[in-house]
């Protein structure tokens, strides 16, 4: 492998670890809905075609994303053992609401997969949470994916 190789290899890590990404910021007066986090790896939101790194408010498992748009959500995971790592990430698009908070989780699933997936909170449901009917795949998952293809050694 050559050092651009090598170098393409750690950029695209750090993509999909969310090293890379800045921190979202709320516009004054954005209205924001709760997401309690309860997955592996580092929650991040892709709005407008730039992904950002989401933090806990105030050290808990909670993140906050905009309403009323489209934005696409989910978590960057890095896994080690025996001498394997994974790496990867998994997304889905919804429309938060005003007023809603929801629940969300990420991990690994058989074969190194990952997923996302994601509640709302429901308190008139005997589980407490919903089905969430604006969920639909992410528009930003094909930039990660590229990265990576990008960097893939030849």
């Amino acid at each position: 492998m050559t050092i651009k190789q090598w170098l393409g290899v750690g950029v695209a890590v750090a993509l999909l670890s969310g090293c890379g990404a800045m921190p979202y910021q709320p516009a004054p007066n954005e209205l924001m809905a709760p997401v309690r986090f309860l997955g592996l790896g580092r929650p991040l939101m892709c709005k407008d075609g730039k992904v950002y790194s989401l933090n806990a408010v105030d050290n808990s498992n909670v993140v906050k994303v905009p309403v009323g748009q489209r934005i696409s959500f989910g978590a960057s995971i890095r896994s080690e053992g025996y001498n394997v790592v994974y790496t990867c990430g998994a997304w889905l698009g919804f429309v938060p609401e005003a007023g809603r908070s929801y629940i969300a989780n990420s991990g690994l699933a058989g074969g190194g997969r990952c997923f996302t997936e994601l509640v709302r909170e429901d308190a008139a449901k005997d589980t407490g949470v919903s089905v969430e009917p604006s969920i639909r795949p992410s528009a930003c998952a094909a930039p990660v994916a590229a990265a990576v293809t990008a960097s893939a050694p030849r």
